[in-house]
């Protein structure tokens, strides 16, 4: 059974246009499985002013290399648009979807 991995990635100040500019090549291409890796849920996170300023995601696979590889491809990181990236392997507990 895969494991679970929880990725933050904070933006770079002032690449709000990087963002925008890469957002629907990154929202499609974490709706695609690849190599293993999928995104089971997601979205931007907010600063205090309200503006979008980072990413979550919760990510399901067989390794943490192969969440590192998925991330490295990911557009919003090809761009350039985090000064920092933390990857986490989790344990979900509260709110685990049905077996299904």
């Amino acid at each position: 059974m895969p494991d679970h991995y929880v990725f933050f990635g904070t933006d770079k100040p002032d690449h709000a246009a990087v963002r925008a500019e890469r957002r629907e090549s990154h929202r499609s291409y974490i709706r695609t499985r690849r190599d293993g890796v999928v995104a089971v849920v997601g979205g931007p996170t907010f600063g205090s002013d309200g503006q979008m300023n980072g990413t979550m995601l919760v990510l399901e696979a067989g390794s943490l290399e192969a969440v590192r590889d998925f991330i490295q491809n990911d557009p919003y990181s090809q761009a350039g648009l985090f000064a920092q990236v933390e990857i986490r392997r989790w344990h979900w507990g509260l709110g685990q979807p049905a077996d299904g």
